[in-house]
């Protein structure tokens, strides 16, 4: 195994802004080795200005692709050739009211944000969504 510092450090500062979008890639356990969603119970943002945040804190990131469908942020959106399945398993929770509160609702599409644009501080639709197909040449 190689470590090299720099890696570590950017990878640790990209982890802790990117965690509070809760979307799949972090884990819900907070005693894990990696990092835990902000909110173990939510599917993927559910505000723009937690993009709009994220983008903020990060100036090298370029775009993010998302499953969260901000419609008053622009953006453009490709639906793959399958369905998209839930990113997490529905929970059951009894102590906790209505566990599912905060999740995003999916429309099976990937939703491509251009930091540049949230930035930018553009807060509508500039033209309407470009929903293409996986075959599209443009």
């Amino acid at each position: 195994m190689m470590f090299f510092r720099e890696i570590a450090i950017e990878y640790e500062k990209r982890s802790r802004v990117l965690s509070k979008l809760n979307t799949a890639d972090f884990q819900i356990n907070e005693n894990g080795h990696c990092f835990p969603k902000a909110n173990p119970l939510a599917d993927g943002p559910v505000s723009p200005n937690q993009l709009r945040d994220a983008c903020e804190m990060l100036p090298e990131l370029d775009i993010m692709v998302l499953r969260a469908n901000f419609a008053d942020l622009p953006h453009d959106s490709w639906k793959p050739p399958y369905n998209i399945a839930p990113s997490i398993p529905l929970i059951d929770e009894v102590d906790i009211p209505n566990p599912r509160h905060e999740v995003s609702t999916s429309d099976d599409l990937f939703h491509v944000y251009h930091c540049s644009t949230l930035r930018s501080g553009v807060s509508r639709h500039l033209s309407v969504d470009k929903v293409e197909s996986p075959n599209s040449t443009d």
